[in-house]
């Protein structure tokens, strides 16, 4: 009997305590729904983003802005010069107009160089759209950079400046930029030569070319009879003209 009655209030006890810890449990959970509820709603949205299928992964494409182009193409001394070379000009019968110049052996003509270098260095690592083609032939193109393993211009190219007359396009070639004879840039709605530029390794202008682009290379550049380039003619190595 004796052993029935202290059972009895231990029972009773331990029901006692386990409705108390129910009731706390209760009040935690409803604590935490309250608390979610009233989550910023930007950290659910940033999470949201995060869960798509390879959001992750995805990076925007670089693009080169006004700012990086202005600065690739500040020349400074080397602007001064229509046609410069740093290994010197060779011309026969060519009309030059506008001032010539190759490196000399001082302060001046080392600076000129280095300006010249520097530049082609800099529009050689702007952003750019990779043409998967080297031929240029019958293709038009907007203001923007754009690069390719090698160039050639059989024919007729257009640039469409769309109505902006500051639309700037750079074409980088790592290789030789080669313009056949007869070869011509059509420009239109705007577009500029003296906005229009091509980079190379080496460039090999045909015969009766209109070429209506600045040039800039680290090798030469050989401009055939008969051939006009519109702007600058820059070069790391020699420059070579006949009756052009």
């Amino acid at each position: 009997m004796d052993e029935i009655k202290s059972n009895v209030p231990k029972t009773f006890s331990d029901r006692v305590r386990a409705f108390r810890y129910l009731i706390v449990l209760t009040a935690l959970v409803a604590v935490a729904a309250v608390g979610y509820t009233f989550l910023p709603d930007a950290e659910v949205s940033a999470q949201q983003i995060d869960t798509k299928p390879g959001a992750a992964n995805e990076a925007p494409e670089e693009v080169a802005t006004r700012g990086m182009i202005n600065f690739a193409l500040n020349m400074h001394s080397a602007s001064e010069y229509t046609v410069y070379a740093e290994r010197g000009i060779v011309e026969t019968g060519s009309d030059i107009r506008g001032t010539k110049g190759s490196a000399q052996r001082s302060e001046t003509g080392r600076k000129r160089t280095k300006d010249l270098s520097n530049t082609i260095d800099a529009m050689r690592q702007l952003p750019c759209t990779d043409l998967k083609s080297s031929s240029l032939t019958g293709k038009s193109f907007n203001s923007g950079v754009y690069c390719m393993s090698s160039a050639e211009l059989a024919g007729e190219m257009m640039l469409d400046g769309a109505g902006d007359t500051t639309g700037v396009y750079i074409f980088r070639v790592a290789g030789t930029l080669n313009a056949k004879a007869g070869s011509s840039i059509r420009l239109e709605n705007g577009a500029q030569s003296g906005n229009v530029f091509f980079v190379a390794e080496e460039a090999e202008i045909g015969a009766n070319a209109s070429f209506r682009a600045s040039i800039l290379t680290k090798g030469d550049t050989r401009i055939g009879t008969g051939s006009t380039v519109t702007d600058k003619v820059l070069s790391m190595g020699k420059v070579e003209m006949t009756d052009s």
